[in-house]
């Protein structure tokens, strides 16, 4: 295998990485062939699949980094740990058969966090049904009880707070259980690729 053949495979691995990281990889690996030799590469890197494997345990745990020093970054980091994370077990020999398995996973917990938000949006919504009726039949009581209309009322106050605070709940658990369950993800992969 000759430099060319050994980057035309690197790119064929490399290829699914965001536009930036894919041009540093291909300019670190062109210019790393460029300084020391191509045998001398090849022998350092491994086969294409090994240095792709390296490059990408590289990213994640520059982006893993990154995300403890910057909590506020949203979603786009989420994605990209996870994306790094997939595509790093994918170069692994074992890797459609781990892929696999972590898709299983991570459909076992989407539908757990989906009937726990069904669950929530239900309850919420019910909640919210049943104050608004106490709140009009407090209203309506008005005329013929003072105190009753009160109580009802504020029944119905009691059970509409109840229903925002219940689905704004179910709305920060889910975030935080999916941003967990991603974090817990990545440190097996990392500690498993730190046993390899």
């Amino acid at each position: 295998m000759n430099q060319s053949e050994y980057l035309n495979q690197l790119r064929k691995y490399l290829k699914k990485l965001p536009k930036p990281d894919y041009e540093n990889a291909m300019e670190y690996f062109t210019e790393y062939f460029e300084e020391v030799g191509e045998q001398r590469a090849m022998g350092e890197l491994g086969t294409p699949k090994e240095a792709a494997s390296d490059i990408l345990d590289n990213l994640l745990n520059q982006n893993f980094k990154s995300g403890n020093e910057v909590e506020n970054s949203g979603n786009n980091l989420v994605k990209k740990r996870t994306f790094f994370s997939y595509l790093s077990i994918l170069l692994k020999e074992s890797g459609f058969g781990g892929a696999a398995g972590i898709l299983l996973v991570l459909l076992m917990i989407f539908l757990f966090f989906l009937a726990v938000a069904i669950v929530g949006i239900l309850g919420s919504l019910s909640l919210f049904w049943l104050g608004g009726k106490y709140f009009l039949y407090g209203i309506m009581a008005v005329p013929h009880s003072l105190s009753g209309a009160c109580m009802m009322a504020g029944m119905g106050d009691f059970g509409i707070g109840g229903a925002f605070l219940v689905f704004m709940g179910v709305i920060l658990l889910g975030r935080f259980l999916l941003f967990r369950c991603t974090q817990m993800i990545q440190r097996a992969i990392i500690q498993g690729r730190n046993k390899i």
